[in-house]
């Protein structure tokens, strides 16, 4: 298990120093995230952003990593009214294995239980289920913008995104306020 863990730290390094857009390589700081969570970008990248040959222009990212060693991880989209979005998840060969939202399951709230190998658990009612190939999963999520004037509307989106594990689904007790939630977990890109 060992070998996947450093695996799963280089590539979450390479990720977050080459997904999130920073500045510049020289100035940028490996931001460290925790498993099971999301982390957003909540706007564009600047105009001098090279980090990658060319950056995605009408989505907003949500990043999460997923650590699927001790249970299984419930994550939530929730209603886009329409709005298109997608959340790609990768296994550690960066293999997507299921792309859960807009064209594949709607735009409307939906929970999937991402799953590890081997897992024989039973899937609560109301779960859709996504079998994991490998025991971490990369999340890099989109969400539709129409420019500047959109973000706070993708951003609301945004904070939406959550990932419980799956034993505290039934202890959740209430929706988190997503003006609190935007504030809790962004990310500044490229200013």
């Amino acid at each position: 298990m060992l070998i996947p863990q450093a695996l799963t730290v280089v590539a979450l390094t390479l990720a977050v120093t080459v997904v999130l857009p920073l500045d510049s390589q020289a100035q940028s700081k490996v931001i460290s995230q925790e498993a099971n969570a999301f982390v957003t970008v909540p706007q564009y990248p600047s105009e001098d952003f090279k980090a990658v040959v060319q950056s995605n222009v009408d989505t907003l990212y949500s990043i999460a990593w997923l650590d699927l060693t001790k249970e299984p991880q419930v994550i939530t989209a929730p209603d886009t009214a329409g709005r298109l979005y997608v959340l790609p998840m990768l296994d550690m060969w960066s293999d997507v294995f299921a792309s859960p939202g807009g064209y594949a399951t709607g735009t409307q709230s939906s929970e999937f239980v991402v799953t590890p190998p081997g897992w024989t658990g039973t899937v609560p009612a109301g779960l859709n289920h996504l079998p994991a190939p490998t025991p971490f999963v990369w999340v890099v999520g989109r969400t539709d913008v129409s420019g500047a004037v959109d973000y706070a509307m993708v951003n609301r989106i945004q904070a939406g995104y959550t990932v419980t594990p799956l034993s505290q689904i039934d202890k959740r007790t209430e929706q988190v306020d997503p003006e609190i939630a935007i504030r809790a977990r962004v990310v500044t890109a490229g200013r």
